[in-house]
């Protein structure tokens, strides 16, 4: 909720600099309260052995949660199948021979990234009535509720990486280290969720999403934060970069922060807070079906 104020606060980018950098900073502190508020009175409310309580008091401890079985594996079976059926229908002329594909805007509206052994489909949701009632359900509805303070409706974007065990004319090639979302950022400056469904089971080797655990309450990248806000309002960010971590905070997050690969079971529900470093890492082996909720 607090985002969709800031998003319209524009008289912002009229103030002076130093004036407009202590509104945003405030902004984030104050996010960062009702965000600790929030999540303490629905952990209160659910219990931590509660699945959806235990989640998301480790999202507050760590920035990442997976919760065990959140989809049956029919249900999952049937998602999956869905996807691929979206990947069979692509228009293989308008995609070209390049392996490399930014943002290909479909008839249907559906969009397409892809690099070398991979692919991304965006926007499934707008697809058919299957796609659109998943993350829906109650249980989601919960957890961005305390998340976001408003029942959040997702934006599907199915991913698929492989090492050329997938065959097929849409997504061509085997995965290489360079991933479409492989260096390690942040993605906003206030507490949201992306989730993320499981389709297949993902272990070390299948190239899951890394995060720095309680990366997003060190000073080093309260800094990645602020500067995000200033860009969004057309100043200059301070020194150390905004979506990206440079070397420099790199080699302190490897000396100073664990990691917490988000590897999983089919039908496990991802939940990664976007303040948090993270990144996805190269699939050394078979393959890597997930279906992203965006907010």
């Amino acid at each position: 909720m607090l985002k969709k104020i800031i998003n319209k606060s524009n008289f912002i980018k009229k103030l002076p600099r130093r004036l407009a950098k202590n509104i945003l900073s405030t902004i984030i502190n104050i996010d960062e309260l009702f965000w600790k508020f929030r999540i303490i009175v629905f952990i209160l409310i659910f219990g931590r052995k509660n699945k959806i309580g235990k989640a998301l008091s480790d999202l507050k401890k760590t920035g990442i949660a997976i919760i065990p079985k959140f989809y049956s594996e029919d249900k999952v079976l049937k998602i999956k199948e869905e996807c691929i059926k979206q990947l069979d229908r692509l228009p293989i002329e308008k995609l070209g021979n390049s392996e490399n594909i930014q943002n290909l805007v479909l008839e249907n509206n559906l969009r397409v990234e892809r690099a070398k052994g991979q692919i991304k489909l965006k926007g499934l949701h707008n697809i058919n009535l299957f796609f659109k009632k998943i993350g829906r359900d109650f249980s989601t509805n919960l957890i961005t509720l305390a998340y976001h303070f408003y029942l959040s409706k997702p934006f599907l974007i199915y991913n698929l990486v492989h090492d050329g065990s997938f065959n097929h004319k849409a997504v061509p090639g085997i995965s290489g280290s360079e991933l479409i979302s492989g260096k390690l950022h942040v993605d906003l400056y206030v507490h949201e969720l992306r989730c993320g469904i499981v389709l297949d089971d993902i272990k070390k080797e299948n190239g899951p999403t890394l995060c720095y655990k309680n990366s997003m309450y060190l000073d080093q990248i309260k800094q990645n934060h602020l500067n995000l806000l200033l860009e969004q309002f057309n100043f200059e960010p301070e020194s150390g970069g905004s979506h990206f971590v440079n070397e420099e905070k790199i080699k302190f997050l490897e000396e100073k922060a664990d990691k917490i690969y988000a590897v999983g079971n089919k039908g496990d529900l991802l939940l990664i807070d976007l303040k948090t470093v993270h990144s996805q890492i190269p699939l050394k082996k078979g393959q890597r079906h997930i279906l992203w909720f965006y907010y």
